[in-house]
């Protein structure tokens, strides 16, 4: 999904079993624990179901880079799931899923 901000949030559904995905902004791989070596996967798994989950954000990207990229790549599971962007504070897209 493309963009002109410099803020943007990935919002899907965490529940029992669900998967692992990547992120990307401007084809560079964000990591979701900045405290171990390498690049970790964002985990939509949780104990129980908890819609509209805030998986990754990040705040400040270059104005002079814009407009910006975000994807969201299946990484691993049996689903993953989208909710939706939120760019700047709105939000857009939503429904997506991979089975």
């Amino acid at each position: 999904y493309t963009f002109s901000d410099s803020d943007v949030a990935y919002y899907a559904t965490k529940d029992i079993g669900l998967g692992t995905v990547k992120v990307y902004i401007d084809n560079v791989e964000q990591d979701s624990d900045s405290c171990t070596s390498g690049t970790q996967s964002f985990s939509l798994a949780d104990v129980s179901q908890i819609p509209l989950s805030k998986i990754f954000q990040v705040f400040g990207l270059s104005a002079a880079g814009s407009p910006h990229t975000i994807k969201v790549e299946y990484e691993s599971g049996t689903t993953v799931n989208f909710d939706y962007f939120e760019v700047g504070g709105g939000s857009v897209g939503g429904g997506i899923g991979h089975n």
